[in-house]
């Protein structure tokens, strides 16, 4: 698998706010639970620490949990909202809907590995599509005056997080903005952001 470089175009990255499936450890991935009171809360308080950028465009996956924290992140600035259809969170297949203590352990690495999973995307089929939606967004974005918003999965940071050294180890926590800056020879400044 090739390594991929985002373009130098700084944008902030949100995952959607908590879902009951979250709450309780079950494999979300193509199902879409709502969010929850507690994701909405969190998706308000991500509009908080939001405030002080500007941004170009607000783009989502298109399943109604990233949608409905966009919605409620961006909150009465009249952004654009686009949704971007490659920037839905991977096809687990069979797996989805299972709590974390029903999926035998190491199930995920062996999967990043390239063990395929029944009806699920393979891992290098999901991190080529959540690249190229990041790409192509950031493309769109190269000359604009303000970065984009990005609020998508888990998963898709996933990308993010194999390009860039963010300093983050494991899952995205809900609803915490992250502002990634190009700096220096290829570096990025990658910043979570506090309400």
């Amino acid at each position: 698998m090739t390594h991929w470089q985002p373009p130098r175009v700084p944008f902030v990255f949100l995952r959607h706010g908590e879902t009951d499936w979250n709450r309780d450890g079950r494999l979300q991935g193509r199902r879409d639970p709502p969010l929850n009171e507690t994701g909405r809360r969190q998706a308000r308080q991500a509009r908080r620490a939001l405030m002080r950028f500007d941004f170009s465009t607000v783009f989502h996956s298109p399943l109604d949990r990233a949608y409905e924290t966009a919605q409620l992140a961006a909150g009465g600035r009249g952004l654009p909202l686009c949704s971007v259809n490659d920037l839905v969170e991977c096809d687990f297949g069979e797996l989805e809907g299972q709590a974390a203590q029903q999926l035998r352990p190491g199930w995920r690495a062996a999967w990043m590995a390239g063990q395929t999973l029944r009806g699920a995307e393979t891992y290098a089929a999901f991190l080529t599509r959540a690249q190229r939606a990041l790409e192509a967004v950031l493309r769109l974005s190269s000359d604009a005056t303000a970065p984009p918003l990005i609020v998508a999965h888990g998963g898709v940071y996933w990308a993010v997080q194999r390009a860039l050294d963010t300093g983050f180890e494991g899952d995205l926590p809900n609803a915490l903005p992250v502002l990634h800056r190009p700096c220096g020879a290829g570096d990025w400044e990658v910043t979570a952001l506090a309400s």
